[in-house]
């Protein structure tokens, strides 16, 4: 049997602690410059309904978005209304085609948290795709409510603009799309995405869009 010295035991302990330490640097500088790899911008026709598209530096426009975390913030959850247990109230002047019900319980989450620069991630069932976009902008509003707006590419290649607006009791959206804007209505739980040209669906562009009030008769006999 080999008996080692205690300086030996020692100095084996020094050295395998050394290599370990070489090894954790060495993979933390390797993490670091994946996620700083740059890539292209596209709207995602993946089948993949988990799928984040990277975003770049800066979009083709010229608006500079500043670095953001790993992974995008998803605004919503896309849900199955065939099954639902529970749905939002839809206006009856509202076509419901290309309608999706989603939970946007992530976007009234987090939306105090939001920063410019982060990245938020919007997907759109209806047409395929989901739409990663950098926050360019917040506004704080009455009564406690917060606006994200920012661009995102559609799958054109153009930018495209998204502003969403998060409150003590609603969460909106609109996101423009080579296929004509969406809009999303809901509560700080559930909604309705939808396009814009749905919810304009039962209106009658002939008639005012506005009401006269009506005079009240005068007395018989009065004189103007």
């Amino acid at each position: 049997m080999i008996h080692y010295s205690d300086r030996a035991v020692r100095l084996g302990v020094v050295v395998g602690a050394v290599m370990a330490a070489l090894a954790i640097v060495a993979a933390l500088v390797w993490g670091a410059a994946y996620r700083g790899a740059p890539a292209p911008v596209t709207a995602s026709h993946s089948a993949d309904p988990d799928f984040v598209p990277p975003l770049p530096a800066e979009h083709s426009a010229g608006h500079a978005l500043m670095p953001s975390a790993a992974s995008s913030v998803p605004l919503w959850r896309v849900l199955d209304e065939r099954v639902a247990a529970f749905k939002p109230p839809y206006p009856a002047d509202w076509s419901e085609d290309g309608r999706a019900l989603v939970d946007v319980s992530a976007a009234a989450r987090t939306a105090s948290a939001w920063r410019v620069g982060d990245r938020v991630l919007m997907r759109l069932p209806q047409l395929g795709v989901a739409y990663e976009g950098g926050i360019e902008r917040l506004d704080e509003g009455m009564g406690h409510s917060r606006s994200a707006r920012g661009w995102a590419t559609g799958a054109d290649g153009r930018e495209r603009r998204f502003v969403v607006t998060v409150g003590p009791t609603r969460v909106l959206a609109y996101i423009d799309t080579p296929e004509g804007p969406y809009e999303l209505v809901a509560d700080t739980r559930l909604g309705w995405l939808l396009p814009s040209a749905s919810m304009l669906a039962g209106w009658d562009f002939s008639k005012p869009d506005y009401i006269l009030p009506e005079l009240p008769a005068e007395p018989a006999g009065s004189i103007r």
